[in-house]
């Protein structure tokens, strides 16, 4: 399988991890409210396609490339590892089944996989301000794709964020998992918008 067809392989697979996590978290809501956990061990793989899962993410690895937009094939990738990785320390069972790993060693790029995007907004400069559930925080995207910084917020599902009050600096998030509206001070102005009540 060439560059094309890994990249393709991890976007498709990609798109059956977000549509299959989704489908479980919904399934959760309704029998017992957000406060059930769904974990990458629940991905649903066949035997064939957790094969064909590795085979794509340990291809990118050995080229060089974590596609961020096609992160769960990797978190699942790392969550079968951890099932089956034997001694004190797993990374060190990660790059031994990983060849080009140890190249990279990029440790966040998998943490950051087992976080998902909900709601966003612009700020004055373009940054794309995403409310980030799991870890609990707003993630502030350059226009060129870099993480600037995530800002913490007591809260693992916070879901949506906008902007206004004087000068647009602040932020009001809502977060699911405590039922709260909260705001605070933001350092950049939001991105006035194009209309406005």
């Amino acid at each position: 399988m060439g560059t094309t067809g890994s990249g393709a392989s991890l976007s498709v697979l990609d798109q059956r991890l977000e549509a299959h996590f989704a489908a479980l978290r919904s399934e959760r809501d309704e029998e017992a409210g957000s406060e059930l956990p769904v974990f990458a061990f629940e991905h649903g793989l066949s035997e064939l396609e957790r094969s064909l899962l590795s085979t794509a993410v340990r291809e990118a690895v050995g080229r060089g490339h974590l596609p961020i937009i096609a992160s769960l094939p990797f978190v699942v990738y790392a969550a079968e590892v951890g099932y089956d990785y034997s001694g004190d320390e797993y990374w060190q069972t990660f790059s031994q089944r990983t060849p080009g790993w140890s190249q990279i060693e990029d440790r966040d790029f998998i943490r950051q996989g087992f976080q998902r995007f909900a709601s966003l907004a612009v700020d004055a400069a373009g940054n794309i301000c995403v409310a980030t559930l799991v870890n609990g925080s707003v993630s502030v995207i350059a226009p060129d794709g870099r993480l600037l910084r995530q800002a913490p917020i007591p809260d693992m599902f916070c879901t949506n964020i906008c902007f206004g009050g004087p000068a647009l600096r602040t932020a009001y998030m809502t977060l699911s998992g405590t039922w709260q509206l909260v705001a605070m001070q933001w350092p950049e102005p939001g991105l006035r918008l194009a209309y406005e009540a």
